[in-house]
């Protein structure tokens, strides 16, 4: 669906995928210029306050005389996440109930913007300030944190809010040349859970910025010890947020019973619902070699990679 606006509302509450800004060089003999890209690329981003919500000044102007009064929800997060309200005023806590996981619903409701995940709440990041962020707050910036692909359930608060893995950079972005599909198993929950195949084009996805200690948890809750998933480092695939890219890109790979195929093609998550999945999953194949459907390079347990991620223009 493409729709022309000037209402901020339909652009950025809705979280749009794209943004086109279009401008008229009158003096050009009327030459259109165009530019795109996601919210949260800087240049969209300013040009968003610009034109949509009419210049910064203008923003912050209406803000100030709504004079809606501060929450306790908003107290609390003065609390625990200081930075946040104190360097992006327009930042609020988004409570982890907004965004629960069940497994009838698997993957679980996952907010389709880049957050700070705490058990308390969720805080919307920005990328190009996400380093202050983190120093501000006391938490290791991003190089020195592993970009692990969340194609699955892990970008959902709720289900992070499980694996009590806490104060969790989750980027929202796009992943290039892999999709996320259907594992060729049921879960211990019953669930039929998520994998990674290759895939040509983008798609919208999710990355976990995790430390060395987190990703010793996320490798409990994943089962990598058991063989259930693999870390592995991804070759050949991106993920990008406007002309960033995060390099090294690792992510878990289902090893046990692989991908459930149909007809040799692998089964995505966009095509059906976990309840259909589950129903027809006697019915399907399940291809053992993962390396089929993927390019990747195991990391063998207990390791961690041997390179944290950095954020490169591309």
């Amino acid at each position: 669906m493409i729709i022309v606006t000037h209402n901020p509302n339909l652009a950025v509450v809705c979280d749009a995928e794209q943004i086109v800004c279009a401008s008229l060089d009158k003096a050009a003999n009327y030459r259109m210029e165009y530019l795109s890209g996601s919210i949260e690329n800087p240049t969209i981003n300013k040009a968003i306050v610009d034109i949509l919500e009419g210049t910064r000044p203008a923003f912050n102007n209406r803000d100030s005389k709504y004079e809606v009064p501060r929450s306790h929800h908003i107290r609390a997060m003065i609390v625990s996440v200081p930075i946040v309200q104190r360097e992006n005023e327009h930042l609020r806590q988004i409570p982890v109930g907004n965004f629960p996981f069940t497994p009838s619903a698997y993957p679980g409701r996952r907010p389709r913007f880049s957050f700070l995940f705490t058990p308390t709440g969720i805080y919307r990041l920005q990328l190009r300030t996400l380093d202050r962020t983190l120093a501000t707050q006391g938490l290791p910036r991003v190089g020195e944190r592993y970009a692990i692909l969340a194609y699955g359930s892990t970008a959902c608060p709720g289900q992070l809010l499980e694996k009590k893995i806490s104060n969790v950079p989750v980027i929202y972005g796009r992943l290039q040349g892999a999709e996320a599909v259907y594992a060729g198993r049921i879960s211990s929950r019953g669930y039929v859970p998520a994998t990674l195949a290759r895939k040509k084009g983008s798609r919208p996805s999710w990355i976990t910025l995790l430390t060395r200690e987190q990703l010793k948890g996320m490798d409990k809750t994943e089962g990598r010890r058991d063989g259930i998933y693999a870390l592995a480092e991804l070759s050949d695939m991106q993920f990008t947020v406007g002309r960033l890219k995060f390099d090294p890109l690792y992510t878990y790979v289902n090893i046990r019973r692989g991908v459930m195929t149909i007809k040799n093609k692998p089964v995505s998550l966009r095509s059906m619902g976990q309840k259909r999945a589950r129903s027809i999953i006697s019915e399907t194949s399940a291809e053992a070699a993962a390396e089929r459907f993927l390019d990747f390079t195991t990391i063998p347990y207990p390791d961690a990679p041997a390179r944290c991620s950095r954020i490169l223009r591309r």
